[in-house]
């Protein structure tokens, strides 16, 4: 995880966490390059985003935006620092060209902490929105990214986190939150 500061609360009415929010890994790095639809970079790969929360928060939802090609299925969702898979969408069709798919997951209430974030395709076809400007492994390293090659589509209840060597890849992905909620 990053050491990097950053804006760790979340003021009230925030409804959102994003893979480029500034609790992960920071608006920063979306700045140059814009976004573009981009194949998922090698099937059942697992990636791993940090963010960090300094107040409860509630997850209602997970979401992440498609591209131009939908095809296949994804899993979204959260790990704890040590490997401990908190909650995950399951196996959920691509659905919707160029737009933002969320799925109901039941209410999950985070405390304060390190988390990941983790997305993961069962192909390469399917298309998400990334950006652009995350050209190389090595910045995505320095921001605490992580990775897991799974032999088997799907998030494991335990990751092996492995250090980002496949893609220079960041897709637009993230939760639907509730600061506080109960």
């Amino acid at each position: 995880m990053s050491d990097w500061p950053s804006p760790l609360w979340l003021p009230a009415g925030t409804n959102h966490l994003t893979s480029f929010g500034p609790n992960a890994l920071g608006p920063g790095l979306a700045i140059n390059g814009g976004w573009g639809s981009a194949a998922y970079p090698s099937a059942n790969l697992i990636l791993y985003v940090p963010f960090r929360l300094e107040q409860p928060t509630l997850i209602r939802k997970v979401f992440w935006a498609n591209g131009a090609t939908v095809s296949g299925n994804v899993d979204c969702g959260v790990y704890d620092r040590t490997g401990v898979k908190l909650f995950a969408s399951g196996s959920t069709a691509q659905s919707g060209v160029s737009v933002v798919q969320a799925v109901d997951i039941t209410d999950y209430q985070l405390g304060s902490g390190q988390f990941f974030m983790a997305l993961t395709l069962d192909g390469t076809t399917g298309t998400l929105l990334r950006n652009l400007n995350t050209s190389t492994v090595s910045i995505l390293r320095c921001v605490g990214m992580l990775e897991e090659a799974a032999v088997a589509f799907g998030l494991p209840a335990t990751a092996t986190f492995a250090v980002m060597a496949t893609a220079a890849y960041v897709p637009a992905f993230g939760l639907v939150i509730e600061v506080g909620g109960v």
